[in-house]
């Protein structure tokens, strides 16, 4: 599968309305630049982030109602291997899709598929959580829910990064701190291993470890 490009799928008991979703989905690309970002590595003398001004955020439905509960189950499943397949283009954003997968009347997997470069675990987990705090809040479901807006952005890091390295004051600080520094060297055995003879080693867990 394509490196470093996940697919997260969440089981939803909620009715969907595919307005509102994709109203929640354009408001909160609206309020975080990640989302909005697409790379380029090769055009320009550096390499660059853009952040667009707007997208439209890829969201793409399914109905498998009509499937009972198993192949429900083996049809998003199959879909998941598929998708991890699906390449990004760095520089056409966004850099994530959404899909929808609708179980029933009121049930369906919402299914966040990113690179890694844009979004890790936590960050997936505050998205997911306003996305669907101002989807319910519109349906009437929860009070409304405003998305605050971000104390910082990556953009200030950049630039306090880019006057670090610039900075005479911050490479003097480091040349003082490392001086007399020694490296950590690791042993590296003379004789590699036959990358085809690697070992196994089986281990049974418990159940409510695996949990």
């Amino acid at each position: 599968c394509a490196v470093y490009h996940d697919v997260f799928t969440y089981h939803l008991r909620s009715p969907f309305v595919e307005e509102i979703l994709k109203a929640s989905l354009q408001h909160l690309a609206s309020q975080h630049p990640i989302l909005r970002t697409s790379l380029h590595f090769n055009r320009f003398s550096q390499p660059l982030q853009w952040v667009h001004e707007s997208i439209e955020v890829p969201c793409h439905i399914h109905n498998i109602a009509t499937l009972s509960q198993a192949d429900q189950d083996c049809y998003v499943q199959d879909w998941v291997n598929q998708e991890k397949y699906q390449i990004f283009d760095w520089e056409q954003p966004p850099l994530f899709r959404v899909f929808i997968h609708e179980r029933g009347a009121k049930t369906f997997d919402l299914s966040l598929s990113f690179h890694h470069v844009i979004l890790d675990g936590w960050s997936v987990a505050s998205l997911i959580t306003s996305l669907l705090q101002d989807y319910w809040g519109r349906l009437g479901y929860l009070p409304p829910q405003p998305i605050k807006s971000l104390d910082s952005t990556y953009r200030d890091f950049i630039v306090l990064e880019q006057q670090a390295i610039q900075s005479e004051t911050t490479r003097q600080f480091w040349q003082e701190y490392l001086q007399g520094a020694v490296f950590s060297r690791l042993p590296c055995p003379k004789e590699r291993p036959d990358p085809h003879q690697q070992p196994r080693y089986d281990i049974d867990i418990s159940q409510s470890l695996s949990d």
